[in-house]
């Protein structure tokens, strides 16, 4: 994948639920004009840089094999303001790296799954670095607009309810 897409303002949307690729490489999606973007769950690293710049981005769903988030991943992604992680963790160990690196947004809130995860990301010194306490919040308090986001959120209820 590369530099594939990187520079392609016109691209405004891609779907990676048939690739078979398991890392996203770095400055991938850099400079493009992708709105929403959603990484698969068979994806385990997404590379620095890789949409930087993407000035008309406002969502970012990270599945759950992601472990790792690379340096400036977010840097000028000016209209983001959700970075919903679908990655379920029960212990500190299992929150995915993310380079202390970034400039996000001052909008920008992490979703998790549930309060429990998290208190747990927040309890980590980078993410909440990045974040604070006050930009990390449970999957439940996200304001969905779109089924997709409904599904998740349901699917999340029903295994905390279990």
């Amino acid at each position: 994948m590369g530099e594939a897409f990187s520079g392609a303002q016109a691209l405004t949307e891609i779907d990676l639920t048939e690739c078979s690729i398991t890392a996203i490489p770095g400055t991938a999606f850099e400079v493009t004009g992708i709105k929403e973007l959603v990484i698969p769950d068979s994806i385990g690293s997404i590379g620095s840089w890789f949409v930087w710049a993407c000035y008309d981005l406002e969502k970012v769903v990270i599945g759950t094999g992601v472990t790792s988030i690379g340096n400036a991943a977010f840097n000028g992604d000016t209209k983001l303001e959700a970075i919903i992680i679908n990655k379920p963790v029960t212990s500190a160990s299992d929150v995915p790296t993310i380079d202390a690196t970034q400039s996000i947004p001052a909008n920008a809130v992490v979703y998790v799954p549930t309060q429990r995860e998290e208190a747990l990301y927040e309890a980590n010194a980078t993410w909440h670095a990045l974040f604070g306490a006050d930009r990390i919040r449970p999957l439940t308090n996200y304001q969905v607009g779109s089924e997709y986001f409904q599904t998740i959120q349901a699917a999340y209820q029903y295994i905390v309810d279990t």
